[in-house]
């Protein structure tokens, strides 16, 4: 996949801020062009206090949800974790995961905040601008507003609005029952309805997409597999004569 650059990455919260301002004028509302055909779920996971990330993007058949591709990175965080500010941290491994991916898919969800962010300029927005693809953001959590109350039935949803000025700014979805509701917005690509169909669609009963539960199975295996390189004492042995030689 082909990812010409978007711009160059900001080395503080004030231009971090400043290009936020200057993205945000980039989006365009937009519709979908019929079912994505293919779905990618994608995931940078991490160890609280650790700046390693693990990256996981899961390319799947919207139809079978069998896995078609997937690519995955362990990186190091160039920018810190700051919650409105997670796309300066996390977009740059993602950006570097889907660039191995053989074809652009037709649609990325990410469990990170699109429209319903206090600059309406969320990660799923700011990813949809580097990959030029419909992107959904679906999280477990909110960032900005208070819950609103969500009927128990499964597929009931309630809006979420900005406190401050009243703006629609994303919806909280119920994808399960006995579950807590997840907070769906747009990214690109897409209207707000079209992003709360395309959660139930792809949830598939559970709580989050199968294209991120899936990605998040392999970020995790990702990390499992650094985590036991790191205990494993022959490797230990050999990064520490390495360092005695350098």
């Amino acid at each position: 996949m082909k990812i010409p650059p978007l711009h160059p990455w900001p080395q503080s919260v004030p231009e971090a801020t400043r290009l936020q301002e200057e993205l945000r004028a980039q989006l365009l509302p937009g519709r979908l062009r019929g079912m994505p055909r293919t779905v990618a779920g994608a995931i940078v996971d991490f160890d609280k206090g650790d700046d390693r990330l693990y990256t996981a993007v899961v390319v799947v058949d919207s139809s079978s949800f069998e896995v078609v591709e997937v690519a995955t990175r362990t990186t190091v965080a160039t920018f810190p974790y700051l919650p409105g500010y997670l796309s300066f941290r996390e977009i740059p491994p993602l950006v570097d995961a889907f660039s191995g991916l053989t074809h652009a898919p037709d649609l990325v969800v990410v469990n990170r905040h699109g429209h319903a962010h206090p600059r309406r300029i969320g990660m799923a927005c700011h990813l949809g601008l580097w990959l030029q693809v419909p992107v959904l953001g679906v999280c477990p959590q909110l960032l900005m507003g208070e819950p609103p109350r969500v009927p128990k039935e499964p597929g009931s949803s309630s809006p979420l609005v900005d406190e401050n000025n009243g703006e629609l700014v994303g919806m909280a979805v119920r994808t399960r029952l006995g579950a807590p509701p997840v907070y769906v917005s747009v990214g690109r690509g897409m209207t707000l309805p079209e992003a709360a169909a395309l959660t139930l669609a792809l949830c598939r009963g559970r709580r989050m997409p199968e294209p991120l539960r899936l990605a998040q199975r392999e970020a995790a295996r990702l990390r499992g597999s650094v985590r036991n390189l790191a205990l494993d004492p022959e490797i230990a042995a050999l990064v520490r004569n390495k360092g005695a030689r350098s």
